[in-house]
Order: C-alpha cells, then structure tokens, then sequence
C-alpha cells in the first residue's frame, strides 16, 4: 500500500474485515480493496455484512487473492485482481472501479432527478383536470342536499331520510376528494415566492388526510395542537415538508397491527417563541450507523420503488430556507422522532422590515455552511451563532459540495482544511470551478499551527482554531 500513498492515494490500511466494516461506518470510502483471506472476518464475510447495510452496500470492492478467479469471483466484486500486485495494475484498476461508480451514480441521480420534475408537473396537470368535473359535482351535491332538507320530514320519511344519509355521505366523500387535490396541488406547485403568516395546524390535517390510506394500516394516530404562533412561509413547501415526514413514519411501521403503533403528531409555541412540530412513531428506528445521513440528497433505505431518496433532503432545505431548523433522534425498535422549529412569522417579518437588521434586502437569516466533522466544534457553534444566523452542518466535503451543487446559498462557508470526502482545499477547488458565486464567501480554520499571523490558502482567510466569535462575525458581516 506504500507505492499506492507514493500516487497520492489516501490509504487507510486495517487487519481484519471487522476492523474494515468499522471504518468505512467511521468514515467512508471511495473503494474497498479487500484481500479475501483475512482474519476475524474473511472477505466473503465482509462482503455479506457490507450488503447488509444499507449505508455501505454502494462503496465498490475491488478483491485481492491468490486463489483461482472462480473462487474469488463468488464475492461479487466490482473487480478481481490476483497476487502477488503490481502497484501500477492495482492503481489502474482502483482508478477504473471509481469512475465506473460515479458514472453509474450520476446517471442513476439525473435519471431520478427527472422523473422527480416529470412527477410534480404531472400531480400538478391532473390536480387540475380532477378539480373541473369535481367543482360541479360539489355544487350539484350541495344544492340536492339543500332540497332534500327543504322536504317535509312527516312525509314518506321511509324515502326522504334513506335519501338525505346518502346524499350527505356522497358531499362528505366529494368534499373528502376536494381536499385531497388540494393537498396534492400544494405538494406539487413551485410557489415560495407567495410566503405568508401561516397556521401550521390546518397544513398538518390536509398532510395527514393525503397519508391517511397508509396510517390506518399500520397505527393509530394522535393529534396534539396547543397554541402555536403563525410562521412566514409557503404553504406548498410547508405541506410538502409534512407529508415527506408523515409518509416517513408510515412506512417505518409494518402493516397489520395499527392497534399497537403509534404516530403522534403535535404543535406547539417553544421557550423561545417559536412553533415547534413533531412528528412521532413506535416504528423500527434508524440505525445510529446512518442517521448522519439521512438528509443527503438520494440517501435512502428504502427498498426499490418505494424511494429515490430526496423527501429529507429536500425537507431539509426547505425548514433551512424558512430560516428554522429539523433535527432527529432514534432509536431501533422504539422508533423516530423529527422536530420542526421555525420563527414565528412576526420576528420574521418584523426583522425584514428593519433597515438596521441583516436580513433586509436579504430575503432572510444569513446563512452559515458549517463543515467540520468535529462534532463538539458544530455544535457549540451552531449554539451561540443561533441568534445570528442559521447554521447548517455538513460532515465531510462531499455532503457540503452536494449542498453547494444544488443550489443553496450561504453568506458563509466555514470549512475545516482536513474534513473527510474532500479536503477543504479540494472542496474550495471544486466549488471555484462549479459554483463561483460561492467560492469568495470561504473561510478556511484550522487547529494546525500555520507559519503567518493572518494566513491564507486559495488566497482566501484562515482563522486559527480557537478563534474569537467577533472575527468569525466579521466575516459573516462582509
């Protein structure tokens, strides 16, 4: 392995396939190269575990052995090399491996990217075809119900009464598909740009009607709404948000047995002021394993045709952009918790309208892109930078650069010069080259001791961990 770090191969070396499955949970891996006579943990066994799991099945494996191909073969590697290695042979084939994955990877993500737009064009087209016939099968239902409680109740009621149960049961179900097309319609429509003050509460029923044939099945469900402040947002992206949950918590409960689980949903005003949502289940949890994960676009352990991965992703984004934030918590075989929190719509709106706030002629909360993979760092910033700004953590480079490529801007990426995926050098190079407008809003830190008082790389400012508040703020400011 020393002639592949002499190519500038970042190589992490282990003893055992234990050891190995460890690591990759830790940290990742852009390919295994996995010899098959280990100890502990042979590779086949490797390989059984790694499928198992859904946050590490799609890491390519390229199999090292001495024995025959056919033998090595049965472990379904993305490639099979024999003993004794030439460095340049197995430099070649790492190399081939990769790039084979990330063509599969990108192919599969624009694929599944279009079907997702093809899909919202197509709920929104037949939400509106449902609603022409729909209105006046509405109003004709309404006005026959007016005339049979306009009947003398003495006479016939034998046929008057039979009549009006039917006719009330036909306007419930009318009215029941009225609300479900409009819940599609504001899952499927682009409007953030008509935010308002909204009450959060009416927006979880309509979610919970359009889940409704997916819930009974599997729990029961109870509704806590206490007082809760209006919030400044679209309505569309505030329901989707819901309905990615609420869908969520159903398909982590198996069908059968809805007496027994539980989904709970409530909504309340926080300490602070602010509208808190949780949505609750019993169901099987999430293994600690991925739940740093979760909110990756096309991250999903769901099986094939029931998720392409970007409901959190995109909840995600959307609470971020509300200026609020969406955590959550696990734990397998009790269940999930996700929590929503966002401003009450009257500081949102009242901080817009101060020419002194840093919101004005912003179009809301700055925004920090924090990547560090020091947990402690993140969240003692993302606490004390709380009343600032919004604070959004990624991990490792690759999850900032995906949250970069997607379009989401921040007035300020705080990166750590030795994050995992990608280094901030390289993470800085990448977004340089891909997203410019973004690339002058960097600031690396750093715990390394670098020669110069006010150093820089990239030609861009290096704070030096510990570093004081005020001059993060400065550049937060700028």
């Amino acid at each position: 392995m020393d002639g592949l770090r002499e190519r500038s191969y970042k190589v992490v070396a282990v003893g055992n396939g234990r050891e190995a499955l460890e690591v990759l949970r830790g940290q990742g891996s852009d390919v295994v190269v996995l010899d098959l006579m280990l100890p502990v943990m042979d590779g086949w066994e490797f390989r059984v575990a790694q499928k198992r799991d859904p946050g590490l099945a799609e890491t390519p494996v390229v199999a090292v052995s001495g024995v025959g191909h056919s033998t090595a073969a049965a472990i379904d590697a993305d490639a099979y090399i024999a003993k004794p290695l030439r460095v340049q042979a197995l430099a070649q084939t790492i190399d081939a491996v990769v790039q084979a994955h990330e063509r599969r990877r990108e192919t599969t993500e624009g694929a599944k990217a279009e079907r997702l737009a093809s899909l919202g064009v197509l709920a929104a087209g037949l939400a509106h075809e449902i609603n022409n016939p729909l209105t006046s099968i509405l109003l004709e239902l309404r006005d026959l119900a007016d005339m049979v409680g306009k009947l003398p109740r003495d006479r016939d009621p034998d046929v008057t009464e039979p009549i009006a149960r039917r006719v009330a049961g036909a306007l419930e179900g009318a009215e029941r598909i009225s609300e479900i097309v409009q819940g599609v319609r504001a899952f499927a429509r682009d409007d953030d740009s008509s935010k308002f003050p909204l009450d959060v509460r009416p927006l979880l029923d309509r979610a919970l009607r359009l889940v409704d044939h997916m819930l009974r099945k599997r729990a029961q469900v109870d509704r806590d709404y206490q007082e809760c402040p209006l919030v400044f947002a679209s309505e569309g992206r505030l329901t989707q948000v819901f309905l990615n949950l609420l869908a969520n918590a159903a398909q982590a409960i198996a069908e059968g047995r809805p007496e027994a689980n539980l989904v709970s949903v409530s909504a309340r005003t926080g300490e602070d002021g602010s509208a808190r949502i949780t949505i609750a289940d019993t169901g099987r949890g999430i293994p600690e394993a991925i739940i740093g994960r979760i909110f990756e676009p096309f991250f999903t352990t769901k099986q094939v045709g029931e998720g392409i991965g970007l409901g959190l992703s995109l909840s995600h984004g959307i609470i971020s952009g509300l200026g609020g934030v969406i955590r959550v918590s696990s734990a397998i075989g009790a269940g999930t918790t996700f929590e929503v929190v966002l401003p009450p719509a009257e500081r949102m709106l009242a901080a817009a309208a101060s020419p002194d706030s840093p919101m004005a002629g912003h179009g809301g909360r700055r925004r920090l892109l924090l990547v560090d993979d020091e947990r402690a760092v993140c969240d003692t910033l993302a606490r004390v930078l709380g009343e600032q700004c919004d604070v959004v953590v990624a991990v490792d480079g690759k999850q900032a650069l995906a949250r970069l490529e997607a379009g989401e801007l921040f007035d300020l990426v705080l990166c750590d010069l030795r994050v995992p995926g990608l280094s901030g050098e390289a993470l800085y190079d990448r977004v340089a080259a891909e997203v410019p407008e973004m690339a002058d809003r960097f600031v690396f830190m750093t715990g390394e001791v670098l020669g110069s008082s006010r150093p820089r790389i990239r030609d861009r400012p290096v704070l030096q961990k510990p570093f004081e508040l005020d001059v993060l703020l400065s550049y937060l400011d700028r």
